[in-house]
């Protein structure tokens, strides 16, 4: 506001000359000053123009083309000379719709911020205090600055550019551009993270996913520290293609402005990708493979085959990384059997089972919460066969034969729990037969089968676990026998080690 130094008195005396004269233009029916855009005089956004205000010209008006609701600010700054400046801004009506008298420098007049009410021409008037009344003259600057693009502005059409999982990428915005477009592809239900970080400048970043029909299914806001967005963690609704927006907090009507970085992680792929359900070769009993599990494929399958109603331990063990594993067995049908969690330390995962019978089987390694989990590293996974199913093909296999007074000998492990013994019975005399073991753990028993393979009878470990036997028993008749040496527990045993047969005679009756 302009401030005379002049009485009280003086300035009530200039403000009722400037009444009468106003009412003397209106008794003769003068018409009144209109802004009317000076040949040629056209200003643009961010492009300062300069020109003067003198006795003979104390106004110009500048067109302004406008194609949206923009926010811009407008300022008029003296040059030279003792101009007090004024600005006004007017619409394509001759309509005012902002203005601004010179601040207390007397140096420079602006509208901080005006909103247009629409696409269209607009007219910039420049003049001096009191205009033709007014005294003061001298070259100007006038800025029209964008502070906003109207979010309706064809400037904020998006072109998106494409981004791929985990690679980052750099972008900026401006007054004039303050969202961007980046797009994705996804073959599945991934599981994503995206975040937005400033790079430079002030900007302060918000994040806007759009699916494939420009639909928005969520949205990351402005971190507490001001400086990223991030959307964490989130469950896609299914492949297809995905935009990306960035843009600043408050959209047109915000103060910041900035190169930022972005980044689409992949937390977990969508478990119907089909590289997940993909044999990564076979396991067999008793040795170790090895792999590695990470966001993109956090599953493993492995393949084993099996001959029998096997008892197996299948373990599977982080060795690098923060993994934590868990294992699963299925059938044929794709039906889980068994499940192994992570131990307390969340380091390994283990179960032990018996095979529903000889067939193919997958033993998948995956980490905790599959596409949702957070952890990744490599494993070793190991199939120890703790013993063998009664079905074995091995055990159809004879030991070889024992004859009495002739001591045989064999040893017994997982896969081969018990032999098989061909015994020829002369005569239905009493026999003693031991099996005494002589190395390992084994706890032997044994059973004896007639030609029919019908148990005829058996015996159990001793007090000592070491050895099972007879004494004086009296086979039905001459002929076949076959003697079954076995550990204790048969499949679901324990101990393994050699053991040596003997028969003798014993004492006729």
């Amino acid at each position: 506001m302009f401030k005379l130094t002049c009485s009280n008195a003086w300035t009530l005396r200039v403000v009722s000359m400037i009444s009468l004269l106003a009412l003397v233009g209106a008794a003769l029916n003068l018409p009144l000053r209109t802004a009317v855009a000076q040949a040629g005089k056209t200003v643009k956004y961010d492009t300062p123009v300069e020109s003067e205000i003198s006795d003979a010209s104390f106004s110009e008006s500048w067109t302004l083309d406008v194609q949206a609701k923009d926010r811009v600010s407008i300022t008029v700054e003296r040059t030279s000379g003792t101009l007090l400046p004024r600005v006004e801004l007017r619409d394509s009506n001759n309509q005012r719709v902002s203005g601004a008298d010179y601040d207390e420098t007397g140096a420079r007049a602006a509208i901080n911020y005006v909103d247009f009410p629409g696409p269209g021409t607009y007219i910039v008037f420049v003049s001096r205090w009191q205009d033709e009344h007014g005294k003061t003259t001298g070259n100007y600057k006038l800025t029209v600055a964008l502070l906003g693009t109207a979010e309706d502005s064809p400037a904020l059409k998006l072109n998106p550019s494409a981004i791929e999982f985990d690679k980052p990428a750099t972008g900026e915005l401006t007054n004039a551009k303050w969202k961007e477009g980046w797009t994705f592809s996804a073959t599945a239900k991934d599981v994503v993270t995206i975040t937005a970080t400033r790079a430079d400048g002030t900007i302060r970043p918000q994040l806007d996913l759009l699916d494939s029909s420009g639909n928005s299914i969520t949205q990351g806001y402005l971190a507490p520290t001001g400086d990223s967005a991030k959307i964490a963690h989130y469950k896609l609704p299914g492949p297809g293609q995905y935009t990306v927006v960035v843009l600043r907090e408050n959209k047109r009507d915000g103060r910041s402005a900035g190169k930022y970085s972005l980044t689409v992680a992949l937390d977990g792929a969508g478990p119907e990708r089909p590289e997940l359900s993909k044999p990564q070769g076979p396991v067999t009993n008793d040795a170790t493979v090895n792999g590695t599990l990470t966001n993109a494929k956090w599953m493993d399958v492995w393949t084993l085959d099996a001959q029998a109603k096997d008892s197996v331990l299948i373990t599977a063990t982080r060795t690098d990384g923060n993994l934590m594993p868990v294992v699963y067995l299925f059938g044929a049908n794709n039906q889980e059997i068994q499940r192994g969690y992570p131990t307390d330390d969340g380091d390994s995962a283990q179960f032990e089972t018996i095979l529903p019978g000889p067939g193919k089987y997958e033993v998948r390694v995956a980490r905790t919460d599959n596409e949702n989990g957070l952890t990744t590293g490599k494993y070793e996974l190991s199939v120890v066969l703790q013993g063998a199913g009664e079905d074995s093909p091995a055990f159809k296999t004879s030991a070889g034969q024992v004859q009495i007074g002739t001591p045989v000998k064999g040893t017994l492990t997982n896969a081969k729990w018990q032999d098989s013994w061909s015994f020829n019975a002369q005569t239905a005399d009493p026999v003693n037969i031991v099996v005494r073991r002589t190395s390992g753990t084994l706890i032997p028993n044994f059973k004896i089968l007639g030609a029919n393979q019908q148990e005829i009878t058996s015996a159990s470990a001793d007090e000592t676990m070491a050895q099972a036997g007879f004494e004086q028993r009296n086979l039905p008749g001459p002929g076949q026998y076959t003697i079954v040496v076995y550990r204790y527990n048969g499949t679901r045993g324990a101990t393994s080690g050699g053991y040596e047969l003997s028969i003798t005679q014993g004492q006729k009756q």
